[in-house]
């Protein structure tokens, strides 16, 4: 089963909560992912086998306890027992005598495994028909759990391991043995020029430490090389497993629609006039005054804010030139679609009143985002 990482649908993700998210992915621990079939973690399997116990001075090489078995005079245990039938005489004459000696010790062993396709398919059967499973799970809660699961008539020949607090935190201390690989696997990325990262000022770094940014689609470069897919963090959260096909097609119809915005934004901006693009990278550098705030919105979000007004503060033409850096007619040709400098991405004035010569505004929250997706594209 492919580990699925959960991404924000920030344009910038953060180094260390790109390092957390994968950690968390491959060795979950967060209650909120331990929810029906997450909960067995493994299988306990019980075998018969002949085994003659340790000498007094010695101890075996694992922790296992040991129960006799009853065995009939044959030799067999009670699930090898032949069934009454006609010809059992038949058989039993078939079969070659056991060898003289001591009589065997035959013990159960029983050994845990981890669960497979077949076994996950059985559970997704099963389960509707039992209590339902949610961690932290009391011991009165998984003792009516096991107890239906035996009165069960179709059900698998081993029992199921549910997850204990000694399991998270085994998750736990496995998290940070990740978070240290993938830390240090990013990092000599970056010093081989693989990936590039930006402070929070959107200004180059030259070391990746924690609070630096790369970009999203570095991000999932990153998470492809290394076998992971992934899904975005408001699709993941409260997503039952079944719904997981579909979270997955609608993330990648989002990054498709990402991507080739960005790319029409790219090729616009490198027809622009100089005085333009200069203006474009001051805008860039003041996007410092936004902080973590506007780095977090996406460009679909800039996208999205372009149908309306939407909650937040108001900002007149002189407060937008500030924020972007450009000209009043640069604003207005970004959002005519009859010139050369429109762009589809740039947020829309709305009235200010119901009279048509009225002031107008604009959502200074989508200019911020607009400002943070215009740094993040850039290499």
């Amino acid at each position: 089963m492919q580990v699925r990482v959960e991404l924000p649908a920030d344009p910038l993700i953060e180094y260390l909560s790109l390092c957390t998210a994968i950690a968390e992915a491959v060795h979950p621990a967060s209650a909120r992912h331990y929810r029906g079939i997450e909960c067995i973690v493994n299988k306990m399997v019980t075998h018969h086998v002949p085994m003659a116990p340790p000498p007094p001075n010695e101890k075996w090489p694992f922790p296992v306890e040991f129960q006799s078995v009853l065995l009939s005079e044959g030799g067999r245990t009670l699930d090898q027992l032949l069934p009454d039938r006609a010809d059992v005489g038949q058989m039993s004459a078939l079969e070659l005598p056991l060898e003289s000696g001591p009589p065997r010790q035959m013990v159960e062993l029983s050994m845990p495994y981890r669960l497979d396709e077949n076994d996950r398919h059985a559970l997704q059967e099963i389960l509707p028909n039992l209590p339902p499973l949610q961690y932290p799970i009391s011991d009165a809660e998984q003792a009516a759990f096991l107890d239906a699961w035996f009165r069960l008539k179709e059900r698998p020949a081993w029992e199921p391991v549910l997850v204990t607090r000694e399991y998270i935190e085994r998750r736990k201390a496995a998290q940070l043995a990740a978070l240290a690989e993938h830390q240090q696997a990013l990092q000599e990325e970056f010093k081989s020029g693989g990936i590039e990262a930006l402070d929070g000022h959107h200004v180059p770094v030259p070391v990746l430490i924690g609070g630096s940014f790369i970009s999203r689609q570095q991000a999932i470069a990153y998470l492809e090389r290394r076998g992971f897919s992934y899904v975005s963090a408001e699709l993941a959260v409260g997503a039952e497993a079944k719904n997981w096909p579909a979270a997955s097609e609608a993330e990648r119809k989002r990054e498709s629609k990402r991507a080739s915005v960005g790319l029409r934004v790219r090729e616009k901006q490198s027809s622009a006039n100089p005085r333009a693009e200069e203006g474009d990278s001051k805008g860039a550098r003041m996007a410092e005054s936004t902080g973590s705030e506007s780095s977090g919105k996406g460009a679909s979000q800039s996208s999205t804010s372009n149908t309306g007004a939407t909650a937040g503060m108001v900002a007149r033409l002189p407060r937008v030139m500030e924020l972007t850096g450009l000209g009043r007619s640069s604003i207005y040709n970004r959002m005519d679609e009859r010139s050369k400098h429109y762009d589809p991405t740039f947020p829309r004035s709305f009235k200010l009143g119901s009279a048509d010569a009225g002031a107008t505004g604009w959502d200074e929250d989508a200019i911020k985002s607009w400002v943070a997706a215009q740094a993040a594209a850039r290499p």
